[in-house]
């Protein structure tokens, strides 16, 4: 465990040097994750393809466990937690292990649950840069610049947020949260063959909407696709649901996001 109190990182570390490593977020509520058993077994998935070795300590019970004392510790009860984990040791491109070292951090959230915002968010395309499916694109790597790019880019324009697309102009993802459109009462997301990651968020509230007799479809999604559809919304772990009043010149509602946001609060109370 890195603490915090004794962390220092040397010109050497793998992390600032090689973005080696990976790191996962979510949401705490009094001190506990929320809907957390998906978020463990994507850390566990990304440990085992990046070839580190998680400390033998290591489980979902142990994070929760550190998440309420850090919580309390910090005074965050309701807090976004970010957790990374990067290699230990020297070595250039061939490492010389696969220990890791890991680092907890929290965030205060003014909110116990989920909520819709009554301003929608502005969104823009962002077509500098590229998201194109390969074997990391399912996991949450330390090699970020792409949307950290976008975001430069978004913050220049004006907007909340960019979406990106693929070399075949589809819609992946925006730089921190999985895309779904509604149209006529069906929700659309983009494929993850178009390069977006697997977000837990994307999949919770794919789930709560099946549940809940709604028709989703993951397809394609085209930038015409954009401004025909009735509603935006923006998914990730933290944040929930976000509302997109706006792409260019299309405006959008948000009914839908009304009624799954209040889904995701009855299933994160049961979680």
């Amino acid at each position: 465990m890195a603490h915090q109190e004794a962390l220092g990182l040397g010109a050497q570390d793998r992390a600032f040097r090689y973005g080696d490593g990976f790191f996962d977020t979510f949401r705490s509520h009094g001190g506990s994750p929320v809907l957390f058993g998906p978020h463990w077994t994507r850390i566990a998935n990304t440990a085992r393809f990046l070839r580190l070795s998680l400390p033998a300590e290591m489980s979902s019970a142990y994070i929760a466990q550190q998440v309420k004392r850090l919580c309390e510790a910090n005074g965050t009860p309701h807090a976004r937690v970010r957790l990374q984990f990067w290699r230990d040791g020297g070595g250039l491109y061939i490492p010389e292990s696969n220990t890791c070292n890991w680092l907890m951090e929290t965030t205060p959230l003014p909110s116990s649950h989920f909520e819709v915002k009554r301003k929608g968010m502005t969104l823009g395309i962002c077509r500098e840069i590229q998201i194109n499916p390969h074997p990391l694109s399912s996991h949450k790597t330390l090699n970020a610049l792409p949307y950290v790019i976008a975001g430069a880019i978004a913050r220049e324009r004006g907007w909340d947020d960019a979406l990106l697309l693929d070399h075949a102009g589809n819609v992946s993802e925006a730089t921190s949260s999985n895309l779904l459109l509604v149209k006529e009462k069906v929700i659309v997301t983009p494929d993850l063959k178009h390069g977006g990651l697997p977000g837990t968020m994307r999949a919770e509230v794919l789930r709560l909407a099946k549940g809940a007799g709604m028709k989703v479809v993951e397809t394609s999604v085209s930038v015409k696709d954009l401004e025909l559809a009735d509603e935006l919304l923006l998914t990730n772990a933290v944040s929930g649901i976000r509302w997109v009043l706006g792409c260019g010149t299309k405006r959008y509602f948000h009914r839908t996001a009304d009624r799954l946001t209040a889904l995701l609060n009855e299933a994160a109370a049961l979680s």
